[in-house]
């Protein structure tokens, strides 16, 4: 289920960010964000859940986030991040993020007047698993 808490435009600096939900086979899970800038280094988020339900803080020094394959949407231009690197260096694992699917793009003027993207993704690496992905800022 996603549910908005905020409605709130990003501030000027910034541009967009890219979200991850994910559910892994193994019952651990994983929330993983960046907020990208135009005057700098994104600022990264996140926390994952191991299976005693204990929850590990994850930021920039844990926390990695790769494009590694876009797809561009013929409606609106926008050229999306499709496929992910999500790399958990302080607990040795790897992922990779594959939208199940490339045209997932939305849009909705209440409350984003402009173009996104998200949608199904799957997961493989350390454990594979399922995943929600959004890209908002192309």
């Amino acid at each position: 289920m996603d549910r908005e808490i905020f409605n709130q435009l990003l501030d000027q600096e910034q541009i967009g960010w890219d979200w991850f939900a994910i559910q892994l086979d193994n019952g651990c899970e994983i929330m993983a964000f960046q907020v990208r800038s135009e005057t700098g280094e994104p600022y990264y988020s996140g926390s994952f859940v191991g299976l005693n339900g204990d929850v590990t803080s994850l930021s920039k020094e844990n926390l990695k986030l790769t494009a590694l394959d876009y797809w561009e949407s013929e409606k609106s231009n926008n050229r999306y991040p499709i496929k992910w690197k999500l790399s958990l260096p302080s607990l040795n694992q790897e992922y990779i993020i594959t939208a199940r699917f490339n045209n997932q793009e939305l849009y909705n003027p209440i409350p984003f007047p402009f173009y996104y993207w998200e949608g199904q993704s799957l997961v493989t690496g350390s454990t594979t698993g399922k995943a929600y992905m959004e890209l908002v800022g192309y």
